[in-house]
């Protein structure tokens, strides 16, 4: 059989497998996303996040006979086809029809991760024309930060479904629920997955490359909530976004200390609402926050389709 490889050869040091990889980021999101109320969804995503390594396309970048190949975006089209075949409203209507009822599931946020982990957070009502394009179109196709697609046409994606199902036969997709979350905890709910899977992504990969990972530094929420309030004074002086999109940001900051000071006794909500609090102190959409090399803290491109 076939071996499909994550990474490229390196001198000294095992070449990793996509399905290793997939099983070890799937654990790790699942550990993080447990403590935030989405084990299930960080498990999901952590364990399809790369199923477009399992291309042709993809392997040949390792090998060097490629470059600027998109697997994010065919691993979010890989399972956003899966999820629209095994629907209970599969051969009953259409896949755009599909597409639209799926918007209000905890399955938007997933492929909305994702799609993500190596580039800009879009929107689900923004990305769904570009997985139904991955079905549809036969030729060179544009993805994330203006890479190729690995993979377009349906018939192609039934080849990568036996293929990940021979790579990971146990694995099976959770069901699909509603998510009754309004506007601004839609949006913090997809920031703290997709922080879940890039984390978990960047610890799996430094596992496997033998570093060593060091112990988080000790809380100090104190010292963090002032450098928090700092950096939103900066932010302030020196903003040229949308006032009122500022306003909403400014409204989240204040809602997650609220929520915070309601369970003071609770490592669980401290780490919650600090998290939420650091998203919403980030900068705008289009701009990236460089104090971490992961960008634990990414905006949606359009920040006005963040529903």
């Amino acid at each position: 059989m076939k071996k499909w490889y994550a990474k490229s050869k390196r001198p000294g040091r095992k070449q990793v497998e996509v399905k290793e990889h997939l099983c070890a980021v799937g654990e790790l999101s699942k550990e993080y996303g447990r403590q935030l109320g989405m084990e299930k969804e960080a498990e999901m995503a952590g364990t399809v996040h790369d199923a477009g390594k399992l291309t042709d396309k993809f392997q040949d970048v390792l090998e060097g006979n490629a470059s600027r190949v998109d697997h994010a975006r065919v691993s979010a089209a890989f399972l956003w086809w899966l999820l629209i075949k095994t629907s209970k409203y599969a051969g009953k209507e259409t896949k755009e029809c599909i597409s639209e009822k799926i918007a209000s599931t905890n399955y938007a946020t997933i492929l909305e991760a994702i799609n993500a982990h190596h580039g800009t957070l879009l929107c689900y009502n923004q990305l769904k024309y570009s997985l139904l394009e991955c079905m549809t179109t036969q030729k060179w196709l544009e993805g994330n930060e203006g890479k190729e697609v690995a993979l377009t046409g349906e018939e192609n994606y039934r080849a990568l479904r036996d293929i990940f199902r021979e790579e990971l036969p146990d694995w099976k997709r959770i069901g699909i629920k509603n998510m009754t979350l309004g506007e601004e905890e839609r949006m913090l709910w997809s920031r703290m997955l997709l922080s879940c899977l890039v984390d978990a992504d960047y610890t799996a990969s430094a596992e496997e490359d033998g570093e060593i990972i060091p112990e988080p530094p000790k809380c100090d929420a104190e010292n963090w909530l002032e450098r928090l309030n700092a950096h939103r004074a900066e932010l302030a002086r020196n903003s040229t976004a949308d006032k009122k999109l500022n306003a909403l940001r400014n409204e989240l900051f204040e809602t997650c200390g609220r929520a915070g000071d309601l369970h003071p006794d609770s490592a669980y909500w401290h780490r919650k609402n600090a998290g939420l609090a650091a998203f919403c102190a980030a900068p705008m959409p289009q701009e990236r926050s460089a104090a971490n090399h992961h960008c634990a803290a990414v905006y949606y491109a359009d920040g006005t389709e963040c529903n």
